[in-house]
């Protein structure tokens, strides 16, 4: 790292190929996060406990440097810069304050990072995914209507499955707007995310912001100077990643899959376990049978069996149901959950940021 560029305040993980860093720029005095990533480990796509992962950093940076040139978007992670020392590479990203969702909202009272240290890629995340599909797989809800409807002192929570927060619909829809707001930015220049979770959506400043590109696609059809999405129909990929339980049913079947449908599923995933504390099952796969209620009879059944059916808006279990249609050629496009109603409510500030049609040449 360059000497008088960044202070360093603290570490805040390991990642996969180096470490996270929380530091200060000396030059504009704001707290940025550093990823160093040992370049030998990074191109063989092997961590550094030897283990062979899918993350590929190269793509990553590629990808943030392309955003940076296109602008930027409010709810896509800065790239400030990008430099290697000693065959290390380093990336600073902003520092998201919030910390993830997962933390955040999810985790039961007192147990999350208070810190907000949850930035970028991290190995902890399989641990976490564990702690939320426990309540997935066996989640029943014995709580009294009184505790079902108990808010804590800050009014943002209602008591969810096993004692964890589900979050309320109002502040739920300001973070969903934010995250498709930035996945239909990133669709419309052919970039797919292909692992949305809570654990990669962080809080700056009061919004979503979604991170993590390591397992990013683009498609290598796609022309800078149009951003019609039907320029980019046949965007297909065939590998499997994600988290388990956010992974579209199609890529659980080993089937060729557009990556921005499969974004879309793992987004409603996510914003079924806010306002719920648990995801709907284990796996989408026709083995488990959580995922086998779903696929016969739809989220919205889910919705009702747990109890909440009369917590949640129509019109929320709706475009839900839509997001986790198991036929991706049914399920909902990123175009249409712009015109579906809850992203239409009055009195709710629902900024869309066009793409520009300007080319921009990208080194």
């Amino acid at each position: 790292m360059p000497a008088g560029r960044y202070e360093m305040e603290s570490s805040l993980r390991a990642s996969f190929f180096g470490d996270i860093l929380l530091c200060r720029d000396r030059i504009t005095l704001e707290r940025v996060v550093v990823k160093s990533a040992d370049l030998y480990l990074a191109l063989h796509q092997t961590s550094r406990s030897q283990e062979l992962v899918q993350e590929n950093v190269q793509l990553e940076v590629e990808v943030l440097n392309h955003v940076r040139a296109l602008g930027g978007h409010p709810n896509v992670i800065n790239m400030h810069s990008y430099f290697v020392v000693n065959g290390v590479l380093h990336v600073v990203l902003d520092y998201c304050e919030g910390g993830d969702l997962l933390d955040a909202y999810v985790q039961p009272p007192g147990t999350a990072d208070k810190s907000g240290n949850s930035n970028c890629n991290r190995d902890d995340n399989n641990q976490k995914e564990g702690t939320v599909v426990v309540r997935g797989a066996q989640v029943i809800h014995t709580q009294s209507p009184e505790d079902e409807n108990k808010e804590d002192r800050n009014g943002l929570f209602l008591n969810g499955a096993d004692g964890f927060n589900r979050l309320h619909e109002s502040v739920a829809h300001k973070y969903l707007v934010d995250v498709l707001s930035g996945l239909r930015f990133l669709h419309s220049y052919g970039i797919a995310h292909r692992d949305v979770s809570l654990e990669n959506i962080l809080m700056r400043d009061g919004c979503a912001v979604i991170t993590d590109f390591g397992l990013c696609v683009q498609d290598a059809s796609f022309s800078l100077s149009s951003s019609d999405s039907s320029t980019a129909s046949e965007f297909r990929c065939e590998e499997m990643v994600g988290k388990n339980y956010y992974m579209a049913p199609e890529i659980v079947a080993h089937e060729r899959y557009d990556p921005r449908r499969a974004d879309i599923w793992s987004t409603g995933i996510a914003f079924f376990i806010l306002l719920t504390s648990s995801p709907p099952f284990e796996r989408a796969d026709p083995s488990d049978p959580g995922f086998r209620y779903v696929a016969k009879c739809g989220i919205k059944a889910v919705f009702t069996a747990w109890g909440l059916d009369q917590e949640v808006s129509e019109e929320m279990q709706d475009l839900l149901g839509r997001m986790l249609c198991v036929d991706p050629e049914e399920r909902i496009t990123m175009d249409e959950t712009w015109q579906h109603p809850v992203l239409q409510r009055k009195g709710d500030e629902v900024v869309i940021h066009q793409p520009s049609t300007m080319k921009i040449s990208v080194n």
